[in-house]
């Protein structure tokens, strides 16, 4: 794979088998933008007839969700099994409620409606049935752990996120290990 993909803004922060606990060890910023990027992902797991029905919720301006970033190595992964697609949706749906803890006093994210449709449509989708596989590896060469996506993505958040990496009203991950530069 292209080391590059990391760069275009799109991922998954694979960083435990289970989704809901990765998405309570994202750091802020991460809470706060990644239930977008899932929902843009889950998007291309359905026709585009099933997206332009006016029962299909639509986006913030009112108008029907569009595919996007289709080859990008995470969307490939997400439409590659069923299993998949319920790991990043249980994935998003938890990110929406860790971001809701986090910042009570805003609503939950206005992409937890189509999350929910996501979830009430799931076998409407065009993904195969198949087996879970572990999200690539989308991050800088020295980050990656071959077999081991959960390491990788650990790896990643220490190495190239530590500087923006912040839990309000939540625990740091045990695994997170912020170095502290000495002037």
């Amino acid at each position: 794979m292209d080391g590059t993909w990391y760069f275009c803004g799109m991922n998954i922060f694979y960083t435990n088998k289970s989704p809901e606990i990765s998405a309570y060890s994202l750091c802020d910023k991460h809470v706060v933008k990644m239930s977008l990027e899932s929902a843009q992902m889950l998007t291309n797991c359905f026709s585009e007839d099933i997206l332009a029905l006016p029962t299909t919720p639509k986006t913030q301006k009112g108008t029907p969700r569009k595919y996007s970033h289709w080859n990008h190595p995470s969307s490939i992964w997400v439409r590659q099994s069923k299993p998949n697609m319920q790991w990043l949706l249980d994935h998003a749906i938890a990110i929406c409620h860790e971001k809701h803890k986090r910042y009570p006093d805003k609503p939950l994210p206005f992409i937890y409606g189509f999350l929910k449709w996501t979830e009430a449509n799931f076998f409407n989708s065009q993904v195969p049935d198949g087996d879970f596989t572990e999200p690539p590896q989308c991050m800088p060469d020295d980050c990656k752990v071959e077999g081991d996506s959960i390491s990788a993505y650990r790896n990643y958040y220490n190495q190239e996120k530590a500087d923006i990496a912040t839990w309000k009203n939540a625990e740091i991950p045990w695994w997170f290990k912020k170095t502290v530069e000495i002037g």
